[in-house]
């Protein structure tokens, strides 16, 4: 099992264990001491006398990102001209809708759920749920109610 630490926290703990073996102190004691299993430590300083370089910690890249930073940049430019522009009927952004947008602009096809981390990770999207409000709802009457009729029964 991996330790726990960033790697150059890691890095800094293989150094000293080395730098103690190579001080004098026998290996025992200083696996001992850093809680370290001395068959570890022994690898630790074979790699080391060999290339002293090779205990620096290496990089893990992960997969190669599927979509590069322009076409994400470009994913927010047609989010942004909204939903009905591309052919729903109302303007609101789904997984599944986004999608189909990656999937047609730029080839490349995506599950909902990965998507979701897309435009909240990458993209830095919050997850909105649209105001419901009433289609047969009156902005002039609403106002009129609130100046007029409001104040008078909160009077009374």
């Amino acid at each position: 099992m991996r330790p726990k630490g960033t790697p150059e926290e890691l890095e800094r703990i293989r150094m000293k264990a080395v730098e103690a073996v190579d001080a004098g102190y026998k290996q025992v004691d200083v696996a001992r001491i850093m809680n370290i299993h001395p068959d570890t430590l022994s690898k630790w300083v074979a790699r080391y006398r060999a290339d002293p370089e090779s205990l620096r910690p290496k990089k893990h890249p992960g997969r190669t990102p599927r979509l590069t930073k322009e076409q994400l940049k470009e994913l927010v430019e047609q989010l942004k001209k909204g939903a009905v522009f591309h052919g729903w009927n109302t303007e609101i952004w789904t997984c599944p809708r986004v999608a189909e947008i990656i999937r047609k602009v730029f080839g490349v096809s995506f599950h909902t759920d990965h998507v979701f981390r897309i435009v909240t990770q990458k993209l830095n999207w919050s997850f909105q749920r649209p105001e419901k409000v009433a289609r047969e709802r009156d902005e002039k009457r609403v106002q009129q109610w609130l100046t007029e009729e409001l104040p008078a029964i909160k009077k009374n």
